[in-house]
C-alpha cells in the first residue's frame, strides 16, 4: 500500500483506507450544490495554496497527496499507530511550503508525539513553529504549550506570536519585558506597542509610544508611518479634528 500512495494512485489508496475520496479524483459538479462537491472540493482548491500557488499538475499532485495523507494519519491514529500517523506528517513536511500549513501539519505531530510521552520531541516540534512560523495560529497554541510547561520563550518573539494572534494584552506585557531586559526597543518593537495599546482601547498610550518613535528614531525610514499611525489612533478614538491636524503636519 506504501507504493500505491508513493507513486499518485490516490483514488485507489483513497478508497481502501475510507471509501470514496472524491475530491482526489474527480472534477468538480456542475451544480455546486451537490452533495460531494461542497467540503472536500473546497478544501482540495485551497490545497494548491498548500505549495505557493504554482497552479501545475505537479503541485496538484503533490497538494492531493498532502490531503490523503492527512486522512492516512487520521486512519491510524485511530488504530492506535501513532508512529505511523508522525510518519505521514513528516512526509507532508517534506514537500509544502506554505507556512501555515506547515505550522499546522507540525503541531499536529507534535501533539501526538506529547501524548505517546516523547514530550521532548513534542516540544521540539513546538519550538520550530514558533520560530520559523510566529504569526500563525498554531505559534500561538504552541507558545501556550512552552510556557505552561516551563520553558523559556524570548520575550519579542512571544510578543510578535500574542500580537499576530490578536492577544494584544499579553503583547504588551511581552514588549514591555523585552525592553526591560534590553534597556531599549526597537523601532519594530515600539511600532507594534502603539499598535497593540491602540487595539486594546488606550489611545493616549499607542499616542505617546509613537511619539517616542517620532523623537528616538527621526531619520528611521519607518518615522512617516509613525506620523501616519498617531493620526490613525486619533481618528478611531473620535478626535476626527486632531487626525486632520496630524495629517496636514505632515505635508
Amino acid at each position: 500500500m506504501r507504493d500505491r500512495i508513493d507513486f499518485g494512485k490516490w483514488s485507489d489508496a483513497a478508497e481502501f483506507f475510507f471509501g470514496t475520496y472524491d475530491c482526489l479524483d474527480q472534477k468538480p459538479a456542475a451544480d455546486t450544490n451537490w452533495t460531494w462537491s461542497s467540503s472536500w472540493y473546497s478544501r482540495y482548491l485551497r490545497e494548491d495554496d498548500l505549495f505557493e500557488g504554482f497552479k501545475t499538475d505537479a503541485t496538484r499532485e503533490l497538494s492531493s497527496l498532502a490531503a490523503l495523507r492527512e486522512r492516512v494519519a487520521a486512519g491510524y491514529l485511530n488504530a492506535g499507530q501513532p508512529a505511523q500517523a508522525i510518519a505521514q506528517y513528516d512526509a507532508i513536511l517534506a514537500v509544502a511550503r506554505n507556512a501555515p500549513y506547515r505550522a499546522s501539519i507540525e503541531y499536529q505531530a507534535a501533539q501526538v508525539e506529547i501524548g505517546q510521552g516523547n514530550v521532548a520531541g513534542g516540544h521540539l516540534r513546538l519550538q520550530r513553529i514558533i520560530r520559523d512560523y510566529p504569526e500563525t495560529s498554531p505559534a500561538y497554541r504552541a507558545l501556550g504549550i512552552l510556557l505552561g510547561a516551563g520553558l523559556q520563550v524570548e520575550s519579542y518573539l512571544q510578543a510578535r506570536i500574542n500580537f499576530a494572534n490578536g492577544d494584544y494584552g499579553a503583547a504588551i506585557q511581552a514588549l514591555n519585558a523585552h525592553s526591560s531586559e534590553n534597556g531599549f526597543s526597537s523601532v519594530e518593537a515600539l511600532m507594534m506597542l502603539g499598535r497593540a495599546y491602540r487595539e486594546v482601547g488606550n489611545p493616549q498610550a499607542a499616542i505617546t509610544t509613537f511619539q517616542t518613535v517620532l523623537d528616538t528614531y527621526p531619520t528611521n525610514p519607518i518615522f512617516g508611518e509613525a506620523w501616519l499611525e498617531q493620526g490613525r489612533t486619533l481618528f478611531l478614538s473620535g478626535d476626527v479634528a486632531g487626525a486632520i491636524q496630524k495629517y496636514t503636519a505632515l505635508q
